[in-house]
């Protein structure tokens, strides 16, 4: 799974600090094969796991957790988006822009509805709702 190399420094943290409401650092340590001090490191911030860590953790965890982190992971990925385009919109043609955000959104939605999603659309933009 090649896109955990992609996910922030942030998100990182946020997903660690999330499982460990649930689980203890020692077991979490164990998860990801690293130090429960590492943990502690991990989220004061002070440190960032690693790819293989962070895939190990993902490995391990249960169908709902993994449902948490993919839902955290994808809410980070809208709002980089979000935040590229409110900052660097006035630079770029809109007529490519368009094409792109169609594109990337005809893309979501396929893989959304491929894993049994349904997806509702509104006026001026897509929302997603799960039937």
């Amino acid at each position: 799974m090649e896109f955990i190399h992609n996910i922030g420094k942030r998100i990182r943290e946020e997903i660690i600090l999330t499982l460990l409401s649930n689980r203890s650092k020692k077991e979490l340590a164990s998860l990801m094969g690293v130090s429960q001090a590492a943990i502690t490191k991990f989220t004061k911030g002070e440190i960032h796991p690693s790819d293989e860590s962070m895939m190990r953790l993902i490995n391990s965890l249960n169908e709902e957790e993994k449902r948490t982190v993919f839902t955290l992971i994808f809410k980070e990925l809208a709002k980089s988006i979000e935040e590229v385009l409110n900052g660097y919109i006035k630079y770029i043609d809109k007529g490519e822009t368009e094409h792109e955000m169609s594109y990337l959104v005809e893309k979501i939605i396929e893989l959304y509805e491929t894993n049994g999603s349904s997806v509702q659309t509104k006026h001026k933009g897509y929302r997603m709702k799960e039937t």
